[in-house]
């Protein structure tokens, strides 16, 4: 009788507190698995924003800058092209390596018209462009003012970019002979763009030395880097997560990058 009664006892208090803190240990491992998994997908959504963000820059600015010159009734020498601080946009419009004002011939007629399809400029800012959000720099495009073709302001085209350079290509060589010229490096080439995972900037070097983006600027009083002598250009963008990625608890930083030939060349 007794050994019956001994078979059909329950668990005992130990076995119960056992299966109690191995049944925890599971339950808590699990849960830091999905919690994991949750702050992945998470930040992997951010970055992949971020990407979006990034190549629609890229493809949208190369599709343009690629048209600078274009001229396909050859207008008077000048007419379309990069333009400088004379070039008719404003009194201060100037291409550099953080901004670009261009005009082509979009509807090819052979004249200018004062419009934003045939006169276009782009500028990096690190202000302003959304003053609700942590990471407000973008780049902007001008708005051209139809009676006068100036610029009348500015508005946000490209959200949460963090920076944009641009590197110039001129023409070398004798009798018309077109070949890119590294801007940085001189004939040689060599120049990259790098960022840190946390970078606000980026930083472009050439030989393993730290570069200057202003460094051989088109210039219409020197030989050889006239407006008109520029062939191509190289533009960098460095896009950022506008928060912290929820796993690695850091933004995340990239460069994209890509040259263009220009049509008109």
């Amino acid at each position: 009788m007794k050994a019956l009664l001994r078979s059909r006892a329950g668990m005992t208090l130990v076995e119960i507190l056992m299966a109690v803190a191995i049944g925890s240990v599971i339950g808590l491992v699990i849960m830091k698995i999905f919690q994991s998994n949750s702050q992945l997908f998470s930040g992997e959504k951010k970055v992949t924003g971020m990407v979006t963000t990034g190549r629609n820059a890229i493809g949208g600015l190369s599709r343009l800058v690629r048209e600078i010159g274009y001229n396909p009734t050859q207008a008077a020498s000048g007419t379309f092209g990069l333009k400088d601080s004379t070039g008719g946009f404003t009194t201060n419009a100037m291409t550099d390596a953080k901004s670009i004002f261009f005009t082509m011939d979009d509807n090819a007629d052979g004249n200018l018209a004062m419009n934003s399809n045939e006169k276009v400029a782009f500028r990096f800012t690190g202000a302003n462009c959304n003053p609700s959000a942590a990471n407000s720099s973008c780049i902007e495009m001008a708005l051209i003012d139809p009676a006068t073709g100036a610029i009348s302001g500015w508005t946000p085209k490209y959200p949460d970019i963090q920076d944009l350079v641009f590197i110039y290509h001129f023409r070398t060589g004798s009798f018309g002979a077109y070949a890119f010229t590294d801007s940085m490096c001189g004939a040689a080439g060599g120049a990259t763009a790098t960022a840190a995972p946390g970078a606000a900037s980026i930083t472009l070097k050439c030989g393993g030395a730290a570069g200057v983006p202003t460094a051989l600027l088109p210039d219409n009083s020197v030989s050889g880097r006239n407006y008109s002598d520029v062939v191509g250009v190289t533009i960098y963008i460095l896009a950022k997560t506008r928060t912290a990625h929820d796993l690695t608890k850091q933004n995340v930083v990239q460069i994209f990058s890509t040259s263009v030939v220009l049509r008109s060349k």
